[in-house]
């Protein structure tokens, strides 16, 4: 799930799977704070985000891969267990 990303290919990640079949959402920091997935139960977590930074030398806006934060790290653990049971997972 990416703002880039159609906004009816974005609201498929509310529905419920067909039965026998799970779901597995990727996102970016987007589903970080924006959204509430009900049924989402298992984070799995990179630890890295891609942060618009500017770059006074060259005078130009970078999009710069960071580590995340601790408060970033604990609101997108927080992202499973919204209505049920949940974990998350660190690489």
């Amino acid at each position: 799930m990416t703002t880039s990303i159609a906004i009816s290919e974005q609201l498929a990640v509310f529905q419920q799977p067909p039965n026998g079949q799970r779901k597995v959402v990727i996102a970016t920091n987007i589903a970080e704070t924006s959204i509430t997935i009900d049924d989402i139960i298992i984070v799995i977590d990179s630890g890295r985000a891609k942060e618009n930074r500017y770059d006074a030398l060259n005078r130009l806006p970078q999009l710069i891969d960071c580590w995340i934060s601790t408060a970033n790290r604990r609101q997108r653990r927080g992202r499973a267990g919204r209505v049920q049971a949940g974990e998350a997972f660190y690489m």
